[in-house]
């Protein structure tokens, strides 16, 4: 922090004028991004509310809001297509055809919020290569609603033992190309919601391809090489993790990363995601919604 009497340029103060701790501008780092976002804010707050909603709607011409779900204009996300988001989910290990042993279980059960089509399909597409970023933290919401809804199934009666929520690793290459990690996201609100402990302990290894247009053996082979633990002391008693994922598919990956976590000293007892595709030959029903 700057000492008292530094000079620091402000969009309220002259230049050369000295800032004292009293300032209400004195919260804010000295840093040039903080000085043009005091002077941003400023500016903002000088504008008439006229102004302001002329501008808005001046932006809303040049780059049109669409739904990130069915398209329709003017809507972020349309109270029709956020409305599916609210549904208490679903059980889908069953789906994934690596997550059954063959012997009538599965690895581990697994909560999606919606089947990954349609309107669904198209808001996580939007979310992770979209830059629909502001969607990041709805999804977390209802990840966190998924997760308080299904707690007593989740984290079962009788066993013991810290709770961690893992999220299913990404590549490094994939969250710069994103600019974001939707999953950690995801996993943060999660663990804040059953009161657990936030784990980012899997990393996603340089050799892995991205899983898009593999076919089940192919995801499944992917997945197996493709995970890591992170350096970490194994844990002192029995450990509970709920991993965390975006989608479901084949369960290649949530199946490596539990083996892993496994071999690691922990007891991994669930997965959540935000949605599920359906085994080919399913019947898919129609979810298309046309934009009015």
């Amino acid at each position: 922090m700057r000492r008292a009497g530094a000079r620091l340029p402000s969009s309220r103060k002259g230049p050369g004028e000295v800032f004292h701790k009293g300032d209400p501008e004195w919260r804010y780092p000295p840093s040039r991004a903080s000085y043009g976002h005091v002077a941003h804010r400023a500016r903002e707050h000088s504008q008439p509310p006229v102004i302001r909603r002329a501008l808005a709607e001046l932006a809303r011409l040049v780059v049109p809001i669409r739904c990130a779900g069915c398209g329709r204009y003017d809507d972020p996300w349309c109270a029709e297509c956020r409305s599916d988001w609210q549904a208490r989910g679903f059980r889908c290990e069953h789906l994934a055809g690596r997550l059954d042993q063959l012997d009538g279980k599965t690895v581990l059960p697994v909560w999606a919020i919606v089947p990954y089509e349609g309107p669904h399909r198209r808001a996580i597409v939007a979310a992770k290569d979209g830059g629909r970023r502001d969607l990041h933290a709805r999804f977390a919401r209802s990840a966190s609603a998924l997760a308080l809804a299904h707690t007593k199934q989740i984290l079962a009666p009788g066993r013991g033992g810290r709770i961690a929520v893992v999220p299913v690793p990404s590549s490094a290459t994939a969250v710069r190309a994103r600019g974001a990690n939707l999953t950690a996201t995801i996993a943060h609100g999660v663990a804040t919601a059953l009161g657990a402990r936030y784990l980012d302990c899997l990393v996603a290894r340089s050799v892995k391809r991205d899983q898009v247009g593999l076919g089940q053996a192919g995801r499944s082979l992917n997945a197996a090489r493709s995970v890591r633990i992170s350096r970490l002391r194994p844990p002192r008693g029995p450990a509970r993790v709920v991993l965390v994922d975006d989608i479901v598919t084949s369960g290649a990956t949530l199946r490596a990363c539990a083996r892993v976590l496994s071999r690691a000293g922990f007891e991994v007892v669930a997965a959540l995601t935000l949605a599920s595709t359906r085994p080919p030959g399913t019947l898919v029903t129609a979810m298309s919604r046309e934009s009015g």
